[in-house]
């Protein structure tokens, strides 16, 4: 559950350091979701484009499986919080 807090908390920071949570790449999104979300493979394949190396592979299939260890309720409300995070980053001003 720690490692989901830091995902978290990450995803707040990149959000809203950027211009709005539009503005954050909707790969990010895809990605964290199918993180928390989805199945092995199909978080694997929404890596495969950034996981250049055999070792940067298996440290995504090592991470996942820590995901794959939570209830799915558990896995969805920290969905709901990546959701409300991206929310309320659309909500703060512009940064030009």
């Amino acid at each position: 559950m720690k490692l989901t807090a830091v995902l978290l908390l990450v995803t707040l920071m990149t959000c809203c350091y950027s211009a709005t949570a539009v503005e954050t790449c909707p790969l990010l999104l895809d990605v964290l979701t199918k993180f928390l979300l989805a199945s092995h493979e199909d978080y694997m394949e929404a890596i495969a484009p950034f996981a250049p190396t055999d070792e940067v592979k298996q440290a995504a299939c090592d991470l996942k499986q820590c995901t794959l260890k939570v209830s799915r309720a558990t896995a969805e409300a920290n969905a709901q919080i990546l959701q409300n995070v991206m929310e309320k980053c659309a909500e703060l001003p512009q940064k030009r």
